[in-house]
């Protein structure tokens, strides 16, 4: 699956706007495509295809101003293109009657039309509407307009749409390390940028060890930076986690040198209080085994690195994944 069907399939904001468009369309209103749409080809063939899918009985039909002749009039072209232009009077009246003749629903679908033929569709689109008429219509074109019947699509992706759509896209590769955190590093880097973070998501390793390199859209202090935030983001969760399994394993040994008053004169009672910097300091007196120590003093030159700004490495942060030695 490619990362557009993925966005459009299996991502709700994705599956939604398809959802929306063809009610839209099926409902008789019209919607206008912009050109800059992110895998756009790729969307309305799924807002087709679930058409067809609901009401096998509705007609798609495609107009492509560059092949219409300029000084036509547009419902000229479009009789023509469905067949009616046999006596036909020119009206949007005749025509719907026509459809109606043999209860075709259709929509239209118009793309790269001049500026004289916009005009006309903006037009008739309203009369459309007016009229009720079992016709909708997708313009693809960047131009605003006013048109009241004309619905504008956009797409505004959120960063949770970003980071689960990084998310499903990396649950899809062998041994990625970290998923959270890696789905995290991507949405951050790419800015919300959907192809972008497909991109760093099929380069997931690459990005780890050296991201910079790939983010060739953003300098090197930007990239350091977003590399920070991210792992404030999925790590320092990842530490606090192992911080409570810690505890929890040594829950015992720490209920023994309870309750203690730290250099700045806070009392600690309970034994989720306890911050790793106490467990380093009372590590002999909980009679930590050498892997306990060797984990516990990671998790805490980790939290310390972050919290001073520095970013782990990928070899450093491979180690948080490791569980709590049985003891």
């Amino acid at each position: 699956m490619t990362p557009a069907e993925t966005w459009w399939r299996r991502i709700p904001a994705g599956e939604r706007m398809v959802a929306k468009v063809c009610d839209d369309l099926l409902d008789g209103r019209s919607v206008q495509i912009f050109p800059d749409m992110v895998w756009k080809e790729a969307f309305l063939e799924e807002v087709f295809a679930e058409v067809r899918n609901t009401d096998p009985s509705v007609m798609d039909v495609s107009f492509d101003g560059a092949d219409m002749e300029p000084g036509a009039r547009l419902l000229d072209i479009i009789a023509d293109r469905l067949g009616f232009a046999f006596n036909f009077d020119g009206s949007l009246e005749t025509l719907v009657h026509q459809l109606q003749v043999v209860n075709s629903s259709h929509i239209w679908h118009m793309s790269n039309l001049s500026g004289r033929h916009l005009k006309e569709l903006y037009g008739l689109i309203a009369d459309i509407a007016r009229r009720k008429a079992h016709i909708s219509i997708v313009l693809e074109d960047a131009a605003q307009t006013q048109t009241k019947a004309l619905y504008q699509i956009r797409m505004n992706p959120t960063p949770l749409d970003a980071h689960y759509f990084a998310w499903t896209l990396l649950m899809e590769q062998d041994d990625v390390p970290l998923l959270e955190y890696a789905a995290i590093l991507c949405e951050e880097l790419s800015g919300g940028d959907l192809p972008r973070c497909a991109y760093l998501c099929s380069q997931i390793h690459e990005v780890l060890q050296h991201p910079g390199e790939l983010c060739d859209w953003a300098s090197g202090e930007m990239v350091q930076q977003t590399v920070h935030l991210a792992q404030i983001r999925g790590i320092l969760p990842m530490i606090e986690k192992q911080r409570l399994m810690f505890i929890d394993r040594l829950k015992k040994r720490i209920n023994r040198i309870l309750p203690f008053s730290d250099e700045y004169g806070n009392t600690f009672t309970q034994p989720h209080e306890v911050e790793l910097r106490h467990l380093v300091h009372f590590r002999y007196e909980l009679l930590l085994t050498e892997e306990e120590s060797a984990l516990l003093s990671y998790l805490y030159e980790a939290r310390n690195e972050l919290a001073h700004l520095r970013i782990l490495q990928e070899d450093e942060i491979r180690q948080l994944s490791q569980t709590i030695p049985e003891t």
